[in-house]
């Protein structure tokens, strides 16, 4: 792997004048096992970096291009499927990706009409379905890590060496006490600070293994990585090409007329000649559950982080109010993965839909799987008097 991902000094800029009159390298060594140092400053300033410095920032407005190969493996490690996954993308809204392999098939465009699709219209199935979060955005937003550092009643970081592979490594555990299941994500990077393992889909379940690294625009994008399911290798994907883009050729952007919305979720995959279940992997090789509807209250209490939305203010100077009623789509990750108006002042949903699509929840579980929500969120604008 090659070493580019160094933060040693980015993440002791709060002691930067310490490195200055005693020539201190980092401070690294700070008793990682400690619960009061993993609640160190350093601690949560090193993974706020390394979540703005892995990845790709979609909030963006300069376009760009990515083209990745990929192999899809069984449980007994012999390829079964290959293909290609390929992303347009103008900004977080407006877009081009697609799946092409002989299993699955499918373009996606993100359009002012929400989202739409050709080819097969479900989500992705796994392992598919973690690729572009394990390229795109390998460690979870900033905001979120600090909402583990500081909330200390209900979360911690904790802080420790672990051996992958043969190689020893230090381990980022964002630990969650209240949630319905173990939940404890895990970013481990070697002695150089680059990233090496993270989690991807259900935390404790599957894993990525960073295997060489492309920088693009200041940022660190894995070359190569390996997807593991319950220890199981699962996938593995290759970037090809990623380029900056002058402008965005819109007639790739447009959808055909044959596009429709997405559609609802079964997935499964064990059509697929010499496709096993790797022992703890449900889903990974057989069939997943449906997607689920959960009420509002539900959804609610899953909350990790939440953004506060901004009151538009065209909307406050005509001291306009009210809630807006949005239906969410939720991912097996806990992600928002689509939204739309149900309700509401006009002058408002749009500050509504920009907050929500930032928020984060903890998976919700059926049968011990996770498993795609569909719920309702309601955003409560209230002026002062």
């Amino acid at each position: 792997m090659q070493k580019t991902a160094c933060f040693n000094l980015l993440y002791c800029r709060s002691a930067a004048w310490l490195l200055a009159v005693f020539g201190v390298a980092c401070l690294t060594a700070l008793a990682q096992n400690s619960p009061e140092a993993d609640k160190s400053t350093a601690t949560t300033d090193f993974l706020t970096q390394a979540a703005k410095s892995y990845g790709l920032n979609d909030r963006d407005q300069q376009p760009w291009r990515m083209r990745v190969s990929f192999q899809r493996f069984d449980a007994s490690g012999n390829v079964v499927d290959r293909g290609s996954y390929e992303e347009l993308r103008v900004n977080r809204f407006r877009y081009r990706l697609g799946f092409e392999s002989s299993f699955f098939t499918q373009t996606e465009y993100g359009t002012e009409n929400g989202i739409l699709r050709t080819g097969k219209r479900t989500s992705p199935p796994p392992p598919l379905s973690l690729l572009r979060t394990a390229i795109v955005r390998p460690i979870a937003d900033a905001e979120i890590i600090s909402r583990f550092a500081r909330n200390s009643e209900s979360s911690f970081i904790k802080v420790q060496q672990r051996e992958v592979d043969g190689t020893n490594l230090r381990c980022f555990d964002l630990i969650l006490l209240r949630a319905p299941a173990p939940s404890a994500p895990s970013y481990c990077f070697d002695d150089s600070d680059a990233l090496v393992q993270f989690p991807v889909g259900f935390p404790g379940m599957g894993e990525a293994t960073w295997k060489d690294t492309i920088d693009f625009r200041g940022r660190h994008l894995p070359r190569d990585l390996v997807i593991k399911w319950a220890g199981v290798a699962v996938l593995s994907t290759h970037i090809e090409s990623i380029e900056d883009l002058t402008a965005a050729d819109e007639a790739e952007l447009q959808a055909p007329a044959d596009a429709g919305p997405p559609e609802a979720s079964i997935f499964g995959i064990a059509g697929i000649e010499g496709s096993i279940p790797p022992p703890g992997a449900p889903g990974i090789h057989g069939a997943m559950p449906k997607k689920v509807n959960i009420s509002a209250g539900v959804a609610a209490a899953n909350l990790v982080a939440r953004v506060e939305p901004i009151y538009p203010p065209i909307a406050k100077a005509a001291r306009v109010q009210g809630t807006v009623v949005l239906q969410a789509l939720l991912g097996k990750d806990g992600q928002v993965e689509e939204l739309r108006v149900v309700s509401g002042p006009a002058m408002l949903q749009q500050g509504a839909l920009d907050a929500v699509k930032q928020w984060t929840y903890r998976p919700y579980l059926l049968n011990g799987e996770p498993v795609e929500v569909l719920t309702t969120v309601n955003v409560i604008f209230t002026l002062t008097p």
